[in-house]
């Protein structure tokens, strides 16, 4: 996490340890104007499976043992719309 702020009117970046933080259970004080970023994870994402297309609910999904295609395309649920006579797999 990365944190701009002003001291002593400068503008600087401060790198916030979170893990750190969090195990020694420490606080940050944080200041008015204060802007915190907090930076996406870059690792792959692992056991997961997605549907896109003419779905409501379009995304990432969990992929659980012996999971169907029938069972991602109700957690994607169709829309009226779909055509169900076939379907692209990649």
């Amino acid at each position: 996490m990365r944190l701009p702020r002003y001291e002593e009117d400068r503008r600087v970046v401060k790198n916030i340890p979170y893990a750190s933080l969090v195990k020694s259970r420490s606080n940050f004080e944080l200041f008015n104007g204060d802007q915190v970023t907090v930076d996406s994870i870059a690792a792959a994402l692992e056991n997961f499976i997605s549907i896109f297309g003419e779905v409501r609910h379009p995304g990432v999904y969990e992929r659980a043992v012996q999971m169907s295609i029938s069972d991602l395309i109700s957690l994607g649920h169709l829309k009226v719309s779909s055509k169900t006579d076939f379907a692209f797999l990649k």
